[in-house]
């Protein structure tokens, strides 16, 4: 990221690139370039834009992240901020292990086995494919 870039988008960019598969994908964008001269600027910005990237309730419309899969992929995410950490990374934003919605491996469509639920874990799904 270079001083004369647009800081603005290129933080909102940042932590949707970070965030929007929930940090569980091995293409989840974790590191970022910085000109040396907008390191501070830029990583609150960054941090700034995060905050609405926050796990919540997913059957909340407004909820964009939800909990983490599992307790092993959990791990995984806390072990890298770890070695982060021991490498000299200072932890800005987050690293609280949460519970949103009922708790680990509560959390999601079926969590409550209501009839609503059900039917929305297993509602009818339709494909097509046009062949030539």
């Amino acid at each position: 990221m270079f001083a004369d870039s647009n800081l603005d988008k290129a933080a909102v960019s940042a932590a949707i690139a970070v965030f929007y598969n929930g940090v569980q994908t091995c293409t989840a964008g974790t590191r970022l370039i910085v000109e040396n001269s907008i390191r501070e600027k830029f990583v609150e910005m960054v941090v700034e834009k995060s905050r609405g990237w926050m796990p919540g309730n997913p059957i909340d419309p407004a909820t964009t992240m939800g909990p983490m899969i599992d307790d092993a992929q959990l791990k995984i995410v806390a072990d890298y901020v770890g070695i982060g950490q021991e490498e000299g990374a200072s932890l800005v934003f987050g690293g609280d292990i949460t519970e949103p919605f009922g708790g680990f491996k509560q959390s999601g469509n079926g969590r409550d086995k209501s009839m609503h639920a059900i039917d929305d874990y297993t509602e009818q799904k339709t494909t097509w494919i046009e062949f030539d």
